[in-house]
């Protein structure tokens, strides 16, 4: 699939497990450089591997974090999580640009 120039958006994410094979294919579907939202267990499984993260998109990405995601990810959760965005990314997420959204911002 991802040599297939007709794909020219991927998702990877919810019910793909929280392990080595999802990172892989997670960094896999990076490296094409097309679009690509990351949802879920693909972005649990960068807890502890924030930088390699930021590190290995390309192109266009998106990720979609609940407020347990984003703490596993940045250190920062609940309600404040909008206003934690831009700080927590920067401190963690060296090269990861931000656009928080929220409910009231839609």
């Amino acid at each position: 699939m991802l040599g297939d120039p007709r794909y020219s958006a991927l998702l990877i994410g919810p019910g793909a497990g929280v392990n080595e094979a999802t990172r892989a294919r997670a960094l896999a579907m990076l490296q094409t450089r097309r679009a690509v939202l990351l949802d879920a267990d693909a972005i649990s499984v960068f807890a502890d591997r924030v930088g390699e993260l930021a590190g290995a998109i390309h192109g266009p990405c998106i990720l979609t974090p609940h407020d347990g995601e984003f703490a596993r990810l940045f250190g920062a959760a609940g309600q404040a999580r909008p206003a934690q965005a831009p700080a927590a990314t920067n401190s963690r997420g060296r090269g990861l640009r931000r656009v928080p959204a929220a409910p009231s911002s839609c």
